[in-house]
């Protein structure tokens, strides 16, 4: 978490009141409340220590959130990390959670996407090229765009914005494969 990703919702998501961001690293806290500073949003900021993965650090978080009177809607969690940076039942288990404590809590993910071999071939001193080769031979699947969405829909999500960071030429005339993606996303039912 580099505190970029609450600086922007801060800033341009107008009915969010605060946001929260969660990381088990206290230098990387400290780095992102001073780019929360810099910009001028501390006010609307505030940063835990502890692993999103853990249902205690959310409980905890949960009612801090509740004592300080926030409300869910009025709330942004972000990924700390892309969701291929974790195994799927990981993953999973982390939008389930999300739901559990935080409900309707909007959630912001980036995430970067697969793009088939036959595309990467045709160009191959695109980054994406390189990228991809990385994961793959450090045993991370990312997801195509269709499998992130699909994912997203079997977790009970569903995306309320996209903005597309980066895209790479398709093999048909006029196409585009996007690249990178940042989503804001909510349960789209609470049990």
């Amino acid at each position: 978490m580099d505190g970029e990703v609450l600086v922007q919702a801060a800033k341009n998501v107008n009915y969010l009141q605060w946001c929260c961001g969660i990381d088990q690293s206290e230098h990387v806290i400290e780095s992102a409340q001073q780019k929360v500073s810099e910009a001028g949003v501390s006010r609307k900021v505030r940063f835990v220590k502890g692993d999103v993965l853990n249902e205690e650090c959310l409980l905890k978080v949960k009612k801090q959130m509740n004592i300080m009177g926030f409300k869910p809607a009025q709330l942004v969690s972000s990924m700390l990390f892309i969701l291929h940076d974790l195994e799927r039942p990981a993953a999973e288990k982390l939008l389930l959670n999300h739901k559990k404590y935080f409900g309707n809590t909007p959630l912001i993910i980036a995430e970067v996407f697969s793009i088939p071999l036959s595309v990467l071939c045709a160009y191959p001193n695109y980054r994406p090229a390189s990228f991809q080769f990385i994961h793959e031979i450090s045993g991370q699947h990312l997801f195509t765009k269709r499998e992130f969405h699909g994912f997203l829909i079997r977790c009970g999500y569903r995306i309320l914005q996209e903005q597309i960071h980066s895209s790479i030429p398709g093999l048909k005339a006029g196409e585009h494969l996007d690249t990178i993606a940042t989503y804001v996303v909510m349960p789209s039912k609470i049990s």
